[in-house]
């Protein structure tokens, strides 16, 4: 009977020694999980991460000429026009009517001007087209006496007498043309239809401007980078409808420091690294380092040219660009997203250790990628281990000494 009571007596003991061990883990268990970065040791590709400028494609605006309906936009954002081409229509019902009614006004104007002119020709007009043939008669006349003259045929009395006759007949000639003029310039049933006629024409060339600027056309060669009416929208004149980029590519301007420069080798990648949706970044290629660059300099600029029109950078500055700088191999490293003051004097990390956040000094190296990833890491020199965890610096609640309850992927 000994034996069982101490054996009962070792089971109450510890069932106390677990009600007590439970009671401590009870407060750390109640904590929200938390994601920790783990500090990790491999090929480090080294990055050397720097801000660019954007040089857009020269922008240009398309405005409206006139007020109306859209009818049909014919292009879309991101297509390649060239110059002259028809981007947008408006509704042109009314501007077709009005060309109709000015071509009907200047037939019936072109008729009444045809007619005056006819009734003046019976007066003035006549007495000229006598002139004209006498001025004819006069010189056959001159020319058959004078070519008689010139062989003794007739005297220089005779041709003399030609010649003055020729001069009568030429004045009377122009007199007569004078005289038909002033009628013409006096008669009022002809200079009413003569202003009648001018007036319709240019109403036929405004009804037909008005028709051509019912279509928008492209003024250049470029690429459109914004459409801002769609079909059925009412526009005003003025107003912008279309924005076009010219068809040469936008250029990323780079400045290198010295520090950079000496790590920066010739054909290396070159791209900007554009954030999506989930964290996630896009990677886009500008091309390489050239091989003839020079790594003295104490700086340098490089240029690059986008292969094609992104409208999501075209307005995005400052633009990251990286440099992929050589690879660093079996060295430790963490996300650079768990570095406090990664550009101070000091840099530090809320590192976990025995289940407690603590402050952790260290020094850190080159940055660059691991794995294929395009989250930046930062080699560690001192202060860390390989298989350390930290937190996020973007963790600003947690103080040193606090209790943290790791997620379990961490």
């Amino acid at each position: 009977m000994r034996w069982l009571k101490q054996r009962r007596l070792q089971h109450i003991f510890l069932l106390g020694v677990l009600l007590a061990a439970g009671w401590q883990l009870l407060p750390v268990l109640l904590l929200p999980e938390v994601d920790g970065l783990p500090v990790m040791r491999g090929d480090l590709l080294q990055i050397i991460p720097l801000t660019a400028n954007l040089q857009d494609a020269e922008q240009f605006e398309i405005k409206s000429a006139q007020s109306g309906k859209v009818a049909k936009v014919v292009v879309a954002i991101g297509d390649n026009v060239k110059a002259g081409q028809v981007l947008l229509s408006l509704d042109n019902a009314a501007a077709l009517t009005q060309l109709a009614d000015a071509g009907k006004a200047l037939a019936l104007a072109q008729l009444r001007f045809k007619q005056a002119k006819e009734k003046l020709r019976s007066g003035s007009d006549q007495v000229v087209d006598q002139a004209k043939a006498s001025l004819n008669h006069a010189r056959q006349q001159y020319a058959r006496i004078s070519g008689l003259a010139e062989r003794g045929m007739v005297s220089q009395a005779q041709a003399a007498d030609a010649l003055r006759n020729l001069a009568i007949t030429q004045n009377q000639l122009n007199n007569a043309q004078f005289q038909a003029r002033v009628s013409r310039a006096q008669g009022s049933e002809y200079a009413m239809a003569e202003s009648a006629l001018k007036n319709a024409r240019e109403l036929v060339a405004a009804a037909q401007k008005k028709l051509d600027d019912t279509q928008l056309h492209s003024p250049q060669d470029g690429v459109v980078t914004a459409a801002l009416a769609g079909k059925g929208q009412g526009v005003k004149a003025g107003d912008t409808v279309m924005q076009l980029a010219t068809a040469n590519s936008p250029l990323v301007h780079l400045t290198l420091a010295a520090a950079s420069i000496k790590l920066v080798r010739p054909g290396a990648p070159v791209a900007v690294m554009r954030d999506q949706h989930a964290g996630i970044a896009q990677e886009i290629p500008l091309g390489k380092i050239p091989q003839d660059f020079d790594g003295t300099q104490s700086e340098a600029s490089l240029a690059f040219r986008l292969d094609a029109h992104l409208p999501q950078l075209q307005h995005a500055a400052p633009l990251n660009v990286q440099i992929e700088a050589g690879q660093l191999r079996d060295v430790l490293s963490l996300d650079v997203s768990a570095i406090h003051e990664v550009h101070g004097k000091q840099p530090w990390v809320m590192a976990v250790r025995d289940g407690k956040a603590q402050r952790q000094n260290i020094r850190i190296g080159a940055n660059g990628l691991m794995g294929g990833s395009h989250s930046l890491r930062m080699q560690v020199l001192e202060g860390l281990r390989e298989g350390d965890v930290v937190l996020p610096a973007s963790l600003h609640n947690i103080e040193e000494g606090k209790r943290i309850r790791l997620a379990r992927n961490a």
